[in-house]
Order: C-alpha cells, then structure tokens, then sequence
C-alpha cells in the first residue's frame, strides 16, 4: 500500500497481454538489420579482412574496431568472448527462433 497525499499527481498503469512469448518478440527486435543481413555482418567482415563497411564514418569505424576485439572466427563460425570465457555463437534471427523452440521443447542439441 502506498501512502498518497490529496496534492500527489498519480499516472495511470497501462498494461498490454501479449499473445507471443517474450523471447519471440526480443529476437525480432534485436536479430534484425535495416540490410536483412544478421547483425553481426559488419563485425565478422572486418575481422575475417573484408575491412570496414564503404558508407560507415570514422566514429562508425572506431566504434566496430573496439566491438570487433570481443569477437573470434573459429572455422567458418563467429564467436563472441563471453566474460567468464566462454565463447558465445553468434546466430541470425532464424537461428535463434530454432534454438529457443528447442530449448523450449526440451529437444536442443550442443551445438
């Protein structure tokens, strides 16, 4: 219970169901690019030499430069260096929506 004053603005609470679950809706926010390219394109093309993208600006090019020093290409796959060492695949939007409906129904494989 909250103690509120007669001169207290209160803000009404908007709530909104969902009918999806919340993973759903997190990887189709994040895992999608502008280009319809996986979000990792830019890092995994200046890591493996392709250099940086034609259009970026210099502060784009610092900015995937230092993103790009937490990242491996381990055989022909792109790995991200987690913090406690272990290293994260990078995965596009299919992917993950595979990998989380596995996980989910409890029939996911090591990769």
């Amino acid at each position: 219970m909250l103690d509120i004053s007669a001169t207290m603005e209160v803000q009404p609470l908007a709530v909104r169901l969902q009918w999806a679950p919340a993973h759903v809706n997190t990887i189709e926010i994040s895992a999608k690019c502008p280009n319809g390219k996986p979000w990792y394109t830019d890092i995994e093309n200046l890591i493996s030499g392709k250099g940086h993208p034609p259009e970026a600006s210099s502060k784009e090019r610092m900015t995937l430069q230092i993103l790009a020093t937490n990242f491996i290409i381990c055989g022909e796959e792109l790995y991200m260096r987690s913090f406690d060492g272990i290293q994260l695949l990078c995965v596009d939007e299919d992917k993950a929506v595979e990998l989380i409906e596995q996980t989910h129904e409890g029939t996911a494989l090591p990769l």
